[in-house]
């Protein structure tokens, strides 16, 4: 009999549910597994050092993440340590882009996925070498974080600039600004001579480092879509844009109806090249029904789509058939996990 490890937090929980600190149920999801014919056993991440990760070998793992930035930093690095001696779900790379917008470009990179045209920078200087390959108006993102707070439409180089200078900052600004502004005053009246050396180095350091991403704008979008994909189920959301405002995420207008044949092919599409059992996929099209990708989660997202939705969708042939039923998130979350482990061992 096979045997898959649950694994979760200091909590003993498995998140998320609708809230960050929900869990979704681990009675529901073992039933799942035990039904399957698997032995389940469920582990926190202490108890994996406390048993000894070099004796966690040849095991199926599914495993809870954090949104906490410490937390997540902890279980990335037993992760990996784990991913090369078991098989982990989802795996290493997803847990890497988990709200890591950075990450998320590499990833659709190395999968091939085409989207909106993309620059992952880190600093002010990043930008002034490629600054003629932007078209304004241009999408400046902080990597890092869920929601769009985070998300400025600049329509200018001078304002793109002016936002990275105020935004993309290192996390001791303000200190190493007046250590700059120190190390000027003594080049400039020529004091402390033997230091000079240092001081002309230091001024050279730039500040403004935290990385970021400029992504292509797609102009009239009036609302996007979010699709949750739980193995061979769709569940779609619509979002509109804000008031006076070109983002959706956030906004709290939300609406269920069918979307667009378009976007649930773009979403098969786009969820067959990420690889994974589960996903979460921010889409908008345009007025043309092209179609793009312009975030992704894999784990630790919000469930909203499919826990309120009345229904989901199936790929039957080249046709969507849309399923009037209502969906529990645990059973499906682990089904999903499921038909990915054995379509990959067909």
């Amino acid at each position: 009999m096979k045997e898959i490890l649950i694994i979760v937090d200091y909590r003993e929980i498995f998140r998320r549910e609708l809230k960050s600190y929900y869990t979704i149920s681990i009675e529901k999801m073992k039933n799942v597994f035990i039904n399957k014919n698997y032995e389940v056993q469920v582990y926190s991440y202490v108890d994996l050092l406390n048993e000894g990760l070099e004796k966690i070998q040849n095991k199926i793992i599914v495993y809870t993440s954090s949104s906490d930035e410490g937390y997540k930093r902890y279980i990335d690095d037993l992760l990996f340590y784990l991913k090369d001696s078991n098989e982990i779900y989802p795996k290493y790379e997803l847990l890497k882009s988990q709200e890591n917008k950075g990450f998320q470009e590499l990833y659709k990179l190395k999968q091939n996925i085409k989207s909106l045209n993309s620059f992952y920078l880190c600093t002010l200087s990043d930008f002034y070498k490629i600054e003629n390959k932007i078209e304004y108006p241009i999408i400046l993102k902080k990597i890092d974080g869920a929601g769009s707070s985070q998300v400025f439409k600049l329509d200018s180089k001078e304002e793109l600039v002016k936002k990275i200078k105020k935004s993309i900052r290192i996390k001791n600004y303000y200190n190493r600004k007046l250590k700059s502004i120190f190390a000027e005053t003594m080049l400039k009246l020529n004091l402390n001579k033997k230091n000079h050396k240092l001081y002309k180095e230091y001024i050279l350091e730039d500040l403004n480092i935290d990385p970021f991403i400029l992504q292509e704008f797609v102009p009239d979008l009036e609302s996007d879509w979010k699709i949750l994909v739980f193995g061979k189920k769709f569940y779609a959301l619509n979002r509109k844009v804000r008031k006076n405002d070109f983002r959706a995420s956030g906004s709290g207008k939300l609406s269920f109806f069918d979307p667009p044949k378009e976007v649930l092919d773009y979403a098969y599409k786009i969820y067959k090249k990420l690889d994974v059992p589960i996903v979460s996929l921010d889409i908008c099209i345009d007025k043309n029904f092209n179609c793009f990708l312009i975030e992704f989660q894999a784990l630790h997202f919000g469930p909203y789509t499919l826990i309120k939705s009345d229904s989901y969708f199936q790929k039957n042939g080249n046709e969507w058939e849309k399923l009037e039923k209502k969906s529990d998130l645990a059973e499906e979350y682990s089904t999903a996990i499921l038909e990915y482990i054995n379509e990959k061992n067909s």
